[in-house]
C-alpha cells in the first residue's frame, strides 16, 4: 500500500514537473504574429491618409461656411462639429498622434470663429481666429508633408496653398526665397 501511495506521489509530482517545463517553454517561445507595423514606411501613406480624410471634408465644409450668409451657418457649422467629433473618435497609430492633433486644434479653432461671427463678435476677434486657424491650417499641411517624406516648394507664409512634391528624403526643408 505504501509502495502504491509512493508512485502515485512520485508519479504526480514527474507529471507537474512536465507541466511546468512545457508552460515555460511555451512561455519563453516567441510567436510570430501577423499584425502589421502601421507605422512603417509601407503603411504609413494609407494611414496618413486614412486621417487626412477628415481634413479634406473640413475643408470643404469650411469653404461652404465661408461663402453662407450668417444666418444659414448653422447647420453648416453643425456639419464641422460632426466631422470634428469622427475625427477626435478616430484611432491612429502613434506615429501620427502629432498629425491629430493638429487637426483637431485647427478644426476647433475654426468653428469657434465660425461661432463668434455667428454670435456677432467684433471683426478684430473674427481676424484673430481667421489667422489663427490659418496658421494651424499650415502646420497641418507641413506635418503632411513629413509623414509623407514631401518638401515644400514655396515658404509656408500666410498663403494657404502649399505645393507639395515627391523627394527620397525623409526629412522636410523648406525653402525661402525673398
Amino acid at each position: 500500500m505504501k509502495i502504491a501511495i509512493h508512485f502515485r506521489a512520485v508519479l504526480f509530482f514527474s507529471l507537474l514537473a512536465l507541466c511546468s517545463c512545457n508552460a515555460q517553454q511555451t512561455v519563453s517561445t516567441p510567436m510570430a504574429t501577423n499584425t502589421p507595423d502601421l507605422c512603417g514606411p509601407s503603411a504609413i501613406p494609407g494611414q496618413v491618409e486614412k486621417v487626412n480624410k477628415n481634413m479634406r471634408e473640413f475643408d470643404d465644409a469650411s469653404l461652404i461656411a465661408a461663402n453662407t450668409p450668417r444666418g444659414q451657418l448653422p447647420p453648416v457649422i453643425s456639419n464641422m462639429q460632426r466631422i470634428r467629433r469622427e475625427t477626435e473618435d478616430q484611432v491612429v497609430p502613434s506615429c501620427l498622434a502629432v498629425l491629430k492633433q493638429i487637426q483637431l486644434v485647427y478644426m476647433k479653432t475654426e468653428v469657434e470663429t465660425l461661432v463668434a461671427f455667428l454670435g456677432g463678435a467684433n471683426q478684430d476677434i473674427l481676424n484673430k481666429g481667421t489667422a489663427l486657424a490659418h496658421q494651424q491650417h499650415n502646420q497641418y499641411a507641413l506635418e503632411y508633408a513629413r509623414l509623407l517624406g514631401l518638401t515644400t516648394a514655396h515658404p509656408v507664409t500666410n498663403t494657404p496653398n502649399i505645393l507639395l512634391t515627391k523627394t527620397p528624403q525623409p526629412l522636410l526643408t523648406a525653402t525661402a526665397s525673398k
